[in-house]
């Protein structure tokens, strides 16, 4: 698996703490990394996550944002590899919604011998989220932005750095917001 978001953060997802730790990044050639796509908060999804106001305890009714690739051949987005199992792809495509898994394994350098797989924005992912900056109802949860940016930071030398200088700036306000699981 790729990952190039929540799922480089140290702390997100078993195999990928694993691998972060150890700091074995690659990169997906052909593709750029911007905010893409978003759930609509406003939404209970049994068995998905919502995001609570801290200080109301409330759900806002927002489009909450999250990275994103998009082609682009010029460009190539810096992750990590993370060796996955068939429960791990089960529990990853249900996690990850506003996503559809693609084969990116002609796109990742250094090439590795087993198939890898990412995660791409699904279409009414990308609407939500074009909906949402359209409106002004559109927002980053801090929490998660936070959780990336640490994931870069712990990686070897060099890849925060590659990682700011290749994500878009957020498009939207970046809220303090508590994720909670439904």
């Amino acid at each position: 698996m790729f990952g190039y978001g929540s799922l480089a953060a140290e702390t997100d997802f078993r195999p990928t703490r694993e691998l972060a730790a150890h700091g074995w990044v690659a990169n997906l050639a052909a593709h750029r990394r911007v905010w893409g796509v978003a759930m609509d908060n406003g939404v209970a999804i049994p068995g998905y996550k919502r995001y609570l106001d801290p200080d109301t305890g409330e759900p806002p009714a927002v489009m909450v944002a999250f990275l994103d690739v998009v082609p682009d051949p010029g460009a190539a987005v810096n992750g990590v590899l993370a060796p996955v199992t068939g429960e791990d792809l089960r529990t990853l495509d249900r996690r990850e919604r506003n996503y559809r898994r693609v084969d990116v394994t002609d796109l990742v350098r250094p090439a590795v011998g087993a198939r890898v797989w990412t995660f791409v924005g699904r279409p009414d992912a990308r609407e939500r989220l074009r909906s949402g900056l359209a409106t002004g109802g559109a927002v980053i949860s801090r929490g998660y932005l936070e959780s990336v940016e640490r994931g870069f930071r712990g990686l070897e030398e060099g890849e925060w750095e590659r990682y700011a200088a290749s994500t878009e700036p957020p498009p939207c306000p970046v809220r303090d917001l508590r994720r909670v699981e439904l």
